[in-house]
């Protein structure tokens, strides 16, 4: 089927397009990115000449692997249109289920969370505000606690890493927690982000930053309590750091 799909050019069945299709998702289902294999480019850019899309899996999966550098999978995906997040890990799977239900402007504010700088910033802030303005506080406070609850259950690379094209929206909902009014559950979760094995870096560190910048010091007990708990040398030094008066 893979010979076929580099040869066909003009002319194909639907049968073949079935196939095709059926080799792409058990391809999406089993690897992370299509690594070195050649067979991959040429069946999904089969299936986009006869006019057929392609699942957000198999989009995920050649996400992946045009940020490891496969030129052919940075083609294809000129011919597709992303999904806000990949498929395939809890935490963005919950928001990818709740998006419909939510309705606007959610799918904006979770393409805002993908913006997330390394380190807070007013315009980006101001922007989250902005998205919230009009949304229940409560409503906010549960919907996202309950996504970054899953997050901090980490994701399906290598050692519980994060999706490399969506671990920018973990970090973007550790800063909107630390926007909202604070609330224990919201710190008992931003600390799972923190501690949670395997320790995340960039998302600890992150955690860490919105602790620390939570409205009246509401993150500072979580934060000396992790002080005692975390063994992970950096996230464990930003933690002192956040602490130090």
């Amino acid at each position: 089927m893979v010979l076929l799909a580099t040869i066909s050019r003009g002319f194909v069945r639907a049968s073949w397009c079935d196939e095709w299709t059926a080799l792409l998702e058990h391809w999406a289902a089993h690897w992370y990115t299509m690594g070195t294999d050649d067979g991959p480019p040429p069946v999904a850019e089969a299936l986009l000449d006869a006019g057929l899309p392609l699942s957000d899996a198999v989009v995920g999966m050649l996400r992946r692997s045009a940020l490891e550098g496969h030129d052919w999978a940075a083609l294809l995906l000129e011919r597709v249109p992303l999904p806000l997040l990949n498929p395939g890990e809890p935490w963005a799977d919950r928001i990818r289920a709740d998006l419909p239900v939510l309705g606007d402007p959610w799918p904006a504010l979770v393409a805002h969370l993908h913006a997330a700088p390394a380190a807070p910033t007013g315009r980006w802030d101001k922007a989250a505000r902005g998205l919230l303005d009009g949304i229940d506080a409560q409503t906010v406070r549960r919907t996202v606690t309950a996504w970054a609850a899953l997050a901090a259950e980490g994701g399906r690379a290598e050692g519980g890493g994060y999706d490399p094209c969506d671990v920018t929206a973990v970090r973007g909902l550790a800063w909107l927690l630390s926007l909202l009014p604070p609330h224990p559950e919201s710190v008992r979760t931003l600390g799972a982000l923190v501690e949670r094995p395997p320790v995340k870096a960039v998302v600890a560190g992150a955690a860490v930053r919105a602790l620390a910048r939570m409205e009246g010091g509401a993150g500072h007990a979580e934060l000396s309590r992790l002080a005692d708990h975390v063994s992970h040398t950096v996230t464990l030094r930003r933690i002192r750091r956040a602490l130090a008066p």
